[in-house]
């Protein structure tokens, strides 16, 4: 009896160990083949927007879809519940963000501030190793549990000194699949975005219907430099 308690002490302290092992090297290939798999994502998502200057935090969920397209990566970010309906669209390069309050459209090219948060979404479901390392020096932190799953936190800090204005690090929780399960932007004020993923759906069937901002007519756009 006392051999079988060691014996099963010995294999969970060999498998904790094991996944505290992790290498970068190890978690950023998990993220490389994951990417180069990727044809479609749906999740749901909580998010938690702090800022600092008023010690604030504001609470949202919503869902997240993302699809391979022919110009890059189309999505749409449906933030419903919590203090700001926004619906965020990617398509490609360019970001619309809705905001059906101020009825109003900002529109930018995310190519032009690389690491702004929306395009942060991105990385974790459709962007390579070779990518990730060429705009950002990557961090390994360390496993941690996210909802109960076993995750590897790595830390991204963009070499880009104009992404830099915008976005200080970039955490991510990258799990056994490779996917992002938690995002975190922090700014260089200290203000950051949290966003929590769960119900992960990898390459679902989703029409392209799916992915349609659909704005009343009428709506303000306001394009961004």
């Amino acid at each position: 009896m006392r051999r079988r308690i060691a014996i099963a002490l010995t294999g969970a302290v060999w498998f904790c160990s094991a996944a505290r092992a992790d290498s970068l090297d190890d978690v950023l290939a998990r993220m490389d083949a994951a990417a180069k798999q990727f044809q479609s994502y749906s999740a749901s998502v909580k998010r938690v927007d702090y800022v600092k200057v008023v010690d604030s935090y504001d609470d949202s969920a919503g869902f997240i879809r993302l699809k391979r397209a022919k110009n890059g990566v189309v999505g749409i970010m449906d933030i419903t519940a919590g203090p700001d309906h926004t619906i965020t669209h990617f398509d490609g390069p360019i970001v619309e963000r809705y905001l059906p309050k101020a009825n109003t459209i900002e529109q930018y090219n995310a190519k032009k501030s690389a690491a702004t948060m929306d395009q942060m979404l991105l990385l974790g479901f459709a962007v390579t190793r070779d990518e990730i390392k060429r705009d950002y020096d990557v961090k390994l932190v360390g496993a941690e549990t996210v909802n109960g799953a076993e995750t590897t936190h790595i830390a991204l800090t963009p070499k880009s000194s104009e992404a830099l204005k915008y976005v200080k690090t970039i955490d991510l929780w990258i799990d056994a699949n490779g996917h992002a399960i938690r995002q975190k932007g922090t700014e260089p004020g200290g203000n950051y975005h949290l966003a929590t993923f769960s119900d992960l759906k990898v390459n679902p069937s989703i029409p392209a219907s799916e992915f349609e901002l659909n704005a009343p007519k009428g709506v303000k756009v306001a394009k961004e430099n």
